[in-house]
């Protein structure tokens, strides 16, 4: 089967959506959509979009489940942030494949649509393989590099024609975040944000700016963020908002009283402060150091969600 030529979405379905979107459309077979917003079997290769597809309720039948941190539930091989959903509309996990997507996996789910593309491990795997995928269905390619979980969300739903459910989405945040803010304590003084380096403890940590996805969600709820990524000299923000931090320049950098460190990979806040690098800084040695995980660096909606319930949990008002 030959590759289709690549055609203009329907201003109805994806109005907004073409700035930075793939769109390739395949070929013969059974009856395909040429609307994205009328398919019924979408398979989704990134994780965290498959989290707003579900959100939305659209029809996916498989996801790739692989966020970077690797949290599966090993009954359904789903993780945390959709089981539940994924487990509903009884979606098959897809396998990772040998080069990381597993065609012949996507092939067997059937589907009328392939939604590749995004920044999580599947979704960087897929976006270099249209033309295999374009083969198989309808293939639309979403751009890993979209500011926010909001402007996700709202792409995603241009693209399956489900921007009605938006402003409930969006609302049901807002009164969650506002629920959240009202029953934390929050820290004396500015807060310092650190990524530890899934390398280890004697690897370049991060500091994460407040103007990243992390930084913004914590100052709506009242937090008053230290800027520790402007003290590093030379440093330039990646796509998460973080900045490395050479390790000689820790006690330097870090210095507001209060530390929200957010784990990487295996390295959590327990290794950190016991490492003599890190034990020195003020928020170590006062306790004044919370832990997020890995997921509230960049969330999607879904993580969003979860980071509330962790900064609920860690900052919660004591009596």
């Amino acid at each position: 089967m030959g590759i289709a030529k690549t055609v203009e979405p329907s201003r109805r379905a994806f109005t907004g959506v073409l700035a930075g979107a793939l769109v390739v459309m395949a070929g013969p077979g059974a009856a395909r959509p040429a609307d994205a917003a009328g398919a019924q079997r979408i398979v989704v290769l990134d994780a965290g979009i498959a989290g707003y597809a579900f959100a939305l309720e659209a029809p996916v039948v498989a996801a790739d489940p692989r966020f970077p941190d690797a949290r599966i539930n090993r009954r359904t091989g789903f993780p945390p942030l959709w089981n539940r959903q994924a487990a509903a509309r009884k979606a098959v996990a897809l396998p990772a494949g040998a080069d990381g997507v597993d065609l012949a996996a996507i092939r067997a789910a059937e589907p009328d649509l392939i939604i590749a593309g995004g920044r999580n491990p599947g979704g960087l795997a897929s976006a270099g393989r249209a033309a295999d995928l374009t083969a198989i269905a309808p293939t639309l390619v979403v751009p890993a590099d979209l500011p926010g979980w909001r402007e996700e969300l709202a792409f995603v739903a241009d693209l399956l024609g489900r921007t009605d459910k938006v402003p409930a989405l969006i609302a049901a945040f807002e009164a969650r975040a506002a629920q959240v803010a009202g029953k934390i304590a929050l820290p004396e003084g500015e807060t310092a944000l650190l990524q530890a380096n899934a390398g280890g403890i004697h690897e370049d940590p991060f500091a994460i700016s407040p103007t990243s996805g992390l930084g913004r969600t914590l100052a709506g709820l009242g937090f008053r963020l230290f800027d520790a990524a402007s003290r590093v000299q030379g440093g330039t923000l990646d796509a998460d908002g973080r900045v490395p931090v050479p390790l000689a320049a820790v006690l330097e950098v870090f210095t507001a009283p209060n530390l929200i460190m957010v784990s990487n990979g295996p390295v959590s806040m327990g290794q950190l402060c016991c490492d003599p690098g890190f034990r020195q800084l003020e928020a170590v040695i006062s306790y004044r150091r919370w832990e997020l995980d890995e997921s509230a660096i960049r969330p999607d909606y879904l993580a969003a969600l979860r980071l509330l319930d962790m900064v609920e949990s860690a900052f919660a008002r004591k009596g």
